[in-house]
């Protein structure tokens, strides 16, 4: 691969309207990850499920974006070449990005 220019992008979606959370309702037993490898977390799949319980259905359809408009910012900043590609520019992505940079922050000083 010498020579080959190779880029990398790194996608980053607000909410999509697809049933990915719930992706682990169906999935066999035999394809269950171990107990010892389950990560613990508090912003996890039940954070997001309990955020998409309590906004209201007029948010979800305005907020939710259809996967093949996801799909198209996506396609086209690969294109672009952009190294990050945020489906969502709005005040919530915003508020969220900076909420993940301050835990990040924090870590450095402990």
């Amino acid at each position: 691969m010498s020579g080959e220019k190779i880029n990398v992008s790194v996608v980053c979606p607000g909410f999509v309207n697809t049933r990915i959370l719930l992706g682990d309702t169906h999935r066999p037993d035999k394809l269950l990850n171990p107990p010892e490898d389950v990560i613990e977390s508090n912003r996890g799949e039940d954070y997001l499920l309990q955020f998409f319980s309590s906004i209201e259905e007029g948010f979800k359809e305005t907020y939710l974006m259809p996967p093949n408009e996801a799909a198209d910012i996506i396609f086209q900043g690969i294109k672009e070449e952009k190294f990050y590609i945020f489906t969502h520019k709005d005040q919530l992505m915003k508020k969220m990005v900076k909420e993940r940079f301050d835990e990040i922050l924090k870590e450095l000083d402990t």
